[in-house]
């Protein structure tokens, strides 16, 4: 069972983004950074900071911009010794109203991936804290490398000699003699 994603407190009521929007700046406790870690499965969180503006976009949507920079640690996939890494990361989406689907009036033209990225304002609250752990998991490497660590595989089956390409025709013959497909 997966530990479930730690609740960093960074959300904003709606009605306290003016209309010229605001600036905000956060970052994780140490707290938050080791549920974090523990739920993304790294060794550890460092460091988790955002700088980021939310404006109106009238309809009662808000757009979220800005980095968010992160310190991790992860394990390397073939040693298991600690890499760390630091990230930048973009916060870019919309949000909109919960029952809203701000995709219903987009031009058959645009592709998905020219679409923004849509979260929900839920009970009035803008979750910019769910937003940037989504971010930050997007944006880890998937397979973090020690220097000059290099994985290198070798069949147990395989007996030293030098493959044979007649081998797998010889497979594809029928123990009746026959090749495979004659009939």
């Amino acid at each position: 069972m997966s530990e479930p994603a730690p609740s960093l407190d960074w959300s904003h009521a709606a009605t306290d983004i003016p209309s010229s929007g605001r600036a905000y700046t956060q970052s994780a406790t140490p707290e938050e950074c080791a549920g974090i870690a523990r739920a993304l499965g790294l060794i550890a969180v460092k460091r988790l900071d955002a700088a980021y503006k939310i404006r109106p976009l009238g309809k009662g949507r808000f757009r979220l911009e800005g980095p968010l920079s992160a310190e991790v640690t992860q394990a390397c996939v073939v040693t298991l010794k600690p890499v760390d890494a630091k990230l930048t990361l973009a916060l870019d989406l919309d949000f909109c109203p919960e029952l809203e689907n701000p995709h219903t009036t987009v031009d058959d033209d645009l592709e998905v991936s020219q679409l923004p990225e849509v979260a929900p304002i839920e009970n009035g609250r803008l979750n910019v804290g769910e937003v940037a752990f989504e971010t930050l998991s997007a944006g880890l490497d998937p397979f973090p490398r020690s220097d000059g660590a290099a994985f290198e595989w070798q069949d147990p089956k395989d007996s030293g000699a030098k493959p044979n390409p007649f081998a797998v025709l010889a497979k594809l013959q029928q123990p009746d003699g026959t090749k495979d497909g004659d009939h």
